[in-house]
């Protein structure tokens, strides 16, 4: 068998860097469309066949990002003595970051993957025939883009062995966990296959969810209808944080009752300082008395000095001797000056030769 279609490889296309190249970073705690704002362009598609098949034998695929849509025909109708086998099949890629910092790279996160998925297609199996449809969602770790790792594979429908329209669709919610700072791939892939043994009697094998289907002629193939991602905490650096809140606490603790002894020392200071106050209140209002009991004392004093008289003997002299009199008050700046009175210190006449 040979393949001859339009497939590329996932690990072909993260080798020459065609996705990634503006990676969605969810951080802890986030819920993210991944439908809306993850797709990966290009889709890939995968079909293998024979380069010169026999009549009756169909193989194609195609896909949309931005429908969100595959679509797979595996055909092989009415071979007679033919051994044949054809496979087709189409996904679509959803790629996104945890974030992450020096602190919290490799830390481990929960995390809650739900999707909701529809299908629609036509199978036919007569004879010696056989075919397969799968249609799965699956999660790797891409941070080593040559070596993926395999988080999560979810079988969304598988479909074989019955003939007629497979129309229906399913949802679910699905736990995964994981690392901050590593890169992630979701794809949702539909995946078709037809065989025929070589008998004499007719052989059919059909999956085609490429063609329209029904009455109403409504389009084959399989549609993730939502993908959304929910991120959890991440509970190492939660736990980390609150240590480091304990500890701040614990030290705002200390500095608080340090603080609180301070408060109450200065609380003592100042009630000694305001009993000191107090007493120094009464000592100045003692000292005022006091000074105002002196200013009066000298004023009293001063009136005294002001109107002082005494009493005095005039001693010897012409006509009264030795009289008692008393002197006049003190002169002020004021009152006329005093004058001396004039003797005559020249000898007596009596005395003249």
């Amino acid at each position: 068998m040979t393949r001859t279609s339009r497939f590329t490889s996932l690990l072909s296309i993260l080798a020459a860097g065609l996705i990634f190249s503006s990676t969605l970073a969810v951080e802890p705690g986030d819920t993210v469309d991944l439908r809306a704002t993850a797709a990966v362009a290009p889709c890939l598609t995968e079909v293998n066949i024979d380069a010169e098949p026999p009549a009756g034998a169909e193989a194609d695929a195609t896909c949309s990002d931005v429908e969100n849509a595959m679509q797979a025909k595996s055909f092989l109708a009415e071979l007679v003595d033919t051994a044949f086998e054809v496979s087709a099949s189409a996904a679509v890629l959803y790629e996104f970051q945890v974030d992450g910092d020096e602190d919290t790279n490799g830390n481990l996160v929960d995390a809650m993957l739900g999707y909701a998925i529809s299908w629609n297609g036509v199978t036919k199996i007569t004879g010696a025939g056989d075919y397969d449809v799968a249609i799965k969602l699956a999660v790797e770790d891409v941070t080593d883009a040559g070596n993926p790792m395999v988080v999560a594979v979810i079988d969304v429908h598988d479909m074989s062995g019955d003939s007629g329209v497979d129309q229906g669709s399913d949802q679910a919610i699905v736990p995964v966990q994981l690392v901050r700072g590593n890169s992630y791939l979701v794809t949702a892939s539909l995946a078709t296959s037809a065989a025929t043994e070589a008998t004499a009697e007719v052989a059919s094998a059909v999956a085609d969810y490429l063609s329209d289907v029904g009455s109403e002629m409504s389009a084959g193939g399989a549609r993730v209808d939502a993908l959304v991602l929910q991120v959890g905490v991440d509970l190492e650096d939660l736990a980390a944080q609150v240590a480091a809140n304990t500890e701040a606490i614990a030290m705002n603790t200390e500095a608080i009752e340090a603080n609180t002894e301070a408060i109450a020392m200065n609380t003592e200071a100042i009630e000694a300082n305001t009993t000191a106050i107090v007493d120094l209140a009464e000592v100045v209002g003692l000292l005022a008395d006091e000074v105002e009991a002196i200013q009066e004392a000298l004023e009293d004093l001063g009136d005294v000095v002001a109107n002082h008289t005494h009493y005095y003997l005039t001693g010897k002299g012409t006509g009264h001797n030795n009289t008692m009199a008393e002197t006049g008050p003190a002169s002020g700046e004021d009152d006329p000056e005093i004058q001396p009175v004039k003797t005559n210190r020249g000898r007596s006449k009596k005395f003249s030769r």
